[in-house]
């Protein structure tokens, strides 16, 4: 995850550690999922470790680098969508 983000937003040396740690805490917190049965459950957790991971992410990257980041996220969200829209039938 922090390797691709380093491809795609060109962090700097003093960014890559600081984007590193956001990210491990951001899976160390989502890791339990798997076990949540409950869907509403697992969308709040998720919905609220996004919202720590993004506003940690925004005080690292550069605004422009930030900017990029909102849209690599709408990216996956779609491809996310359309996975799921062709698979569910």
């Amino acid at each position: 995850m922090t390797d691709n983000m380093n491809v795609q937003l060109t962090l700097s040396e003093e960014q890559y550690p600081k984007v590193l740690k956001i990210n491990q805490d951001f899976t160390d917190e989502i890791a339990g999922l798997k076990n949540e049965s409950s869907k509403l459950t697992k969308a709040k957790i998720m919905k609220s470790a996004s919202n720590t991971r993004n506003k940690a992410l925004k005080e690292v990257l550069s605004a422009e680098q930030y900017a990029k980041f909102e849209d690599m996220q709408q990216e996956n969200r779609d491809k996310l969508r359309e996975y799921y829209k062709n698979n569910n039938k």
